[in-house]
Parts: C-alpha cells; structure tokens; sequence
C-alpha cells in the first residue's frame, strides 16, 4: 500500500518544473551523443549517450516520487535542443553549463525545503 506524502504547491510545480530541464538535458545529451556518433568517436558517444539516459531515468524518478504522494503531474513543454555542431568546444561548454544548470536548480530546491516550514510535511 502506498503512503502519501504532503507535498505542497510550491514544491510540486519546483519539482514538476526540475523534470523537464532533466528532459531537456536528456534530449540535449542524446542530440550531443548523435554528433559524436557521426564524428565516429564511440566511445564519446557511449558517454553521451549514458549521460542522456541518466538524465531520463532522473526526470522519471521525480515524477514516480510525485506520483506516490498522489500528485497529478502535468509537464511542461520540453524546449528543442540545437547545437554549434562547426566545434566540439561549444558542445562541451553547452554539457558542462547544462549541468551547473541541474546542480544549481537542485540546491535551489533543497534549500528551500529544508529552510520553509510551509514546505516541510507536517
């Protein structure tokens, strides 16, 4: 049997919102990983391509810890994903920013649970 879980709004639409830059890194990945592919460098690929499907199963997990504390998860739209594809040194800067990105929004909404009452389950 599922137990819920008080989540309020404030949290849910800062997690809902988490979920789709998780998406949109992931399809950022996955269009990073197919550049590297047809570059025939494998074994970036193989790093892309992991990194793509972490950040799909990351969104996923959020969304199941929602669904758990009985939240109707709507997402938001997933913005496409473009790349400089003339250099490998914007991609990588474009991965590297894209994950500074996660982190910081993921300290953004820690901060604010552990700091706001009107977060925290009572």
């Amino acid at each position: 049997m599922r137990t819920r879980t008080f989540v309020s709004e404030e949290a849910k639409e800062m997690l809902i919102r988490h979920i789709s830059m998780e998406q949109h890194a992931g399809n950022l990945y996955l269009n990073i990983a197919s550049y590297f592919d047809s570059k025939s460098l494998k074994n970036t690929y193989k790093f892309f391509y992991q990194q793509h499907k972490e950040k799909i199963d990351a969104a996923e997990k959020i969304y199941r810890y929602l669904l758990t504390a009985g939240v109707r998860v709507k997402p938001i739209g997933v913005a496409a994903t473009e790349l400089d594809q003339e250099s490998t040194l914007p991609i990588v800067d474009q991965y590297a920013q894209t994950e500074r990105n996660l982190t910081d929004d993921l300290r953004r909404i820690w901060k604010k649970l552990v700091s706001n009452t009107n977060l925290q389950a009572n």
